[in-house]
């Protein structure tokens, strides 16, 4: 986990040079989306999926070492109304819970560790790490497909 992080700041900090290519997500929420992939040399090294509900957004970076993802970072916050005006309602109350933030880690094409909102250290191996590993890989294949395609 923590070999990870100066790969991923580094990403952070240098995509701003990147070439940035940008689409049209449709098929993957409520509420359409958008795809914004950066290419280093024309080599991926993040893919930012935005996802757009009717009582929330997420956003899913996913990160890339020569061609391989090592880690993606979810972020789902939640609108105070749906956008047809309905109060959202959390766990009987009329109320906005906090953002959720996940982070999932890879190595060698396989989940290896996640946490979800609550901070807490997720084993892989168990029915929902592999739902994760599968949702993700599909994704991220899905998406690298995308990006490549509008980079030639």
């Amino acid at each position: 986990m923590a070999s990870s992080r100066p790969q991923r700041a580094q990403i952070d900090r240098d995509f701003k040079h990147f070439t940035k290519i940008e689409t049209d997500l449709s098929g993957y929420s409520s509420e359409g989306g958008e795809l914004t992939a950066y290419h280093e040399k024309g080599a991926l090294r993040k893919i930012v999926a935005l996802y757009l509900g009717d009582y929330s957004r997420a956003t899913e970076e996913f990160y890339f070492i020569k061609g391989a993802l090592f880690f993606v970072r979810r972020i789902e916050k939640f609108y105070g109304k749906s956008l047809s005006g309905k109060p959202y309602i959390w766990n009987g109350a009329s109320r906005i819970p906090m953002p959720a933030y996940n982070f999932f880690y890879f190595d060698k094409g396989k989940l290896v560790l996640w946490t979800y909102a609550d901070a807490i250290l997720r084993a892989s191996y168990s029915n929902e790490g592999r739902k994760n590993e599968k949702r993700l890989l599909d994704a991220a294949r899905d998406f690298l497909k995308k990006a490549n395609a509008l980079l030639d």
